[in-house]
């Protein structure tokens, strides 16, 4: 079974380098975790585009363990750079 996982958001104006920062950190992080089968950030080149990061993971306990990992992260971009912020998973077969 593999899991995808969405995570998408716009930021608040002026907070462009701080969130690309945090989401390079999270990517990284997430590549780090084993069950990690793919990381993809897209930061948009200026203004208030939308970013958006999608990862595909091996097993649900992959998932949360990143997840778990990833939490204080999240936390900080949400509250503190963020306007919205969006995020799913899907799972398929493999």
């Amino acid at each position: 079974m593999g899991i995808e996982q969405y995570l998408s958001g716009r930021g608040r104006p002026g907070h462009e380098a701080a969130i690309a920062a945090l989401l390079q950190r999270l990517a990284r992080l997430s590549r780090d975790v084993p069950g990690c089968l793919e990381c993809e950030l897209h930061l948009p080149d200026a203004g208030r585009a939308e970013w958006w990061l999608r990862a595909n993971w091996a097993s649900a306990t992959a998932l949360w363990r990143a997840t778990a990992t990833a939490a204080p992260l999240l936390d900080e971009l949400l509250r503190d750079h963020c306007l919205h912020l969006r995020a799913g998973t899907t799972a398929e077969a493999c």
